[in-house]
């Protein structure tokens, strides 16, 4: 049976520059089994195209990034996400999927020109070749007018017309692939799109954007160690986003890093209480830290750029990774399963005791290793591998932050071998820990709680009041009365009186026949046998009601 995706015309021609690209990465048989040669109409059946030889030998991951990369900045971007969910792909999918990158032609600058229009005359001189060109934006260096030097962030034109047409055919794949490819439905694709679908649209964006910026600047305003560039309100729209122009080292570039005669060692410690504080503090990151948006200023200072992918975590979630740190540090099963029960929206395991074994002997590993010797990376990914294996998916934001930790973790090594991410932040839990098992913080919750119901009752009840004497005054009040838990007994009443009726018909039919019966023998045999009948006709409805 062949699935009917909507017939729209730029869905189908899409779906035609997307399948065969898919099979020419040998996925063909993921196609037969979907049956969607039915929508290919390029002169010859798809399966009967010559796979290229030279992808035979490569890897499925290998095959399937070389597949993403060339479908462009939708698939190009999935990838990407897709390389931060280790509690679903395996180590190599993941390694493999790192590497994607936003290798992307550059727009024409005449293109990026006309979208900047409004503002191009608020510029001295916009440079027309790109700093750096990705899959949703590129970036061009500027400077004002005032001698300040910024970049313009430029959406790319139509962009999210065609992310959004790819999304919705991604979603119909996702669909028939769990209906009717079982080897794949392990990975969940329909739920992995719609997670993509949420994090491109927020990337998409650009008023979240700037104003993700902003808080960040206002967290760290005054701080000596992590700076915010600055963002230029007036120069900012839907399409373009202009704010300081940094200019620094990357964070992995640790030669010249060595040769500015930088202190590594200071700035792995304190660039490390950033990302806890930002973590455990305001519970809201930067959720996007690869290299490129990390750099390290003259003045050993560190930098953020590009903030369209932000991490947020609740009290709730501070305190399930606190918990998820102590229950793995105390050897605790049952506080490890209870916190990944709140951390998993859809938690579900078959063999729990199974589980717990397992969570066991993970555990093991890292009982009484010192704080010094503890490596997070390891620890989250033999963790990630349990939950693989019983097919446990965890909410995103927490996906977010592992990625996160892993690259302050591989990077800080690198900056300082003596680097330990866990002494850092075991602080910061404990005092999570202690604040939110406080007796004060749970009474502080529920006041503010009930004095902000108390706020809203209070702001309502004059309304009320004032419609009411309204209504009053006017004659045309009418109140509807309804009397609750009185059903069972009117019904009860009735069927009493009706039988009480029934008695007295019959007694009264007694009587007459008894009469009758001096006058005429028929009438009065007639009399009696109409009241016996009528007799055993209440006596069987009084049996079949259960009470006598």
């Amino acid at each position: 049976m062949i699935f009917k995706l909507p017939q729209t015309y730029k869905k189908i021609k899409r779906l035609n520059q997307i399948l065969p690209v898919f099979f020419k990465y040998g996925f063909g048989w993921i196609l037969k089994e979907l049956k969607l040669d039915y929508y290919i109409y390029i002169g010859k059946n798809i399966f009967k195209l010559k796979k290229i030889k030279e992808f035979e030998t490569l890897s499925n991951e290998k095959r399937f990034v070389l597949a993403l990369q060339e479908l462009g900045p939708t698939f190009i971007k999935l990838g990407q996400i897709l390389s931060t969910r280790e509690d679903i792909f395996p180590d190599n999918w993941i390694k493999e999927l790192e590497t994607l990158q936003d290798n992307v032609v550059p727009i024409k600058y005449p293109i990026i020109e006309k979208i900047i229009s409004p503002i191009k005359d608020k510029f001295e001189y916009i440079d027309p070749n790109p700093l750096a060109s990705a899959s949703i934006a590129q970036v061009h260096k500027a400077k004002l007018k005032n001698g300040k030097d910024v970049v313009i962030k430029v959406k790319r034109p139509k962009i999210e017309e065609i992310i959004f047409t790819d999304i919705l055919l991604l979603f119909e794949i996702a669909q028939l692939i769990e209906n009717h490819v079982p080897e794949l439905r392990m990975f969940k694709p329909v739920k992995l799109v719609e997670e993509f679908s949420n994090t491109i649209r927020k990337e998409l964006d650009f008023f979240r954007e700037k104003q993700n910026l902003k808080n960040f600047r206002s967290f760290f305003e005054n701080d000596d160690f992590l700076y915010i560039p600055e963002v230029y309100d007036e120069y900012c729209s839907e399409n373009y986003i202009t704010m300081e122009y940094i200019e620094g080292i990357k964070i992995n570039n640790f030669t010249k890093l060595k040769d500015s005669k930088i202190d590594l060692i200071k700035l792995s410690e304190k660039w490390s209480e950033k990302v806890i504080e930002q973590v455990l503090v305001y519970g809201y990151f930067h959720a996007d830290p690869h290299p490129g948006n990390i750099f390290v200023l003259k003045d050993n200072r560190i930098a953020y750029l590009d903030f369209g992918m932000i991490g947020r975590l609740t009290d709730e979630m501070k305190f399930n990774i606190a918990n998820l740190i102590i229950g793995i540090a105390g050897k605790d099963v049952d506080l490890i399963v209870k916190t990944l029960k709140n951390m998993t929206p859809d938690f579900y395991v078959e063999d729990i005791n199974s589980f717990k074994r397992d969570l066991l002997d993970f555990i093991d590993m890292y009982y009484n290793v010192p704080l010094k010797d503890f490596n997070v990376g390891k620890v989250f990914k033999e963790l990630f591998r349990i939950l693989r294996k019983y097919e446990i998916s965890i909410i995103t934001d927490y996906v977010l932050l592992d990625k996160t930790i892993l690259t302050l973790e591989a990077i800080g090594r690198k900056l300082n071998p003596d680097f330990n991410l866990v002494e850092k932040a075991y602080s910061h839990v404990k005092r999570i820990l202690k604040e939110q098992k406080s007796l004060k913080k749970i009474l502080s919750k529920d006041l503010k709680k009930r004095v902000q119901n108390f706020y809203e009752v209070s702001e309502e009840i004059p309304g009320y009041i004032l419609d009411s004497f309204k209504t009053l005054l006017s004659k045309n009040l009418v109140i509807n009365f309804k009397h609750q838990g009185l059903e069972d007994f009117t019904k009860e009443m009735d069927r009493s009186v009706n039988r009480l009726i029934f008695g007295l018909i019959i007694s009264a039919t007694l009587i007459s026949s008894s009469f009758l019966i001096k006058i005429s023998t028929f009438l009065g045999v007639v009399g009696f046998s109409f009241a016996t009948f009528l007799g055993l006709w209440l006596l069987y409805g009084i049996f079949k009601s259960g009470r006598l």
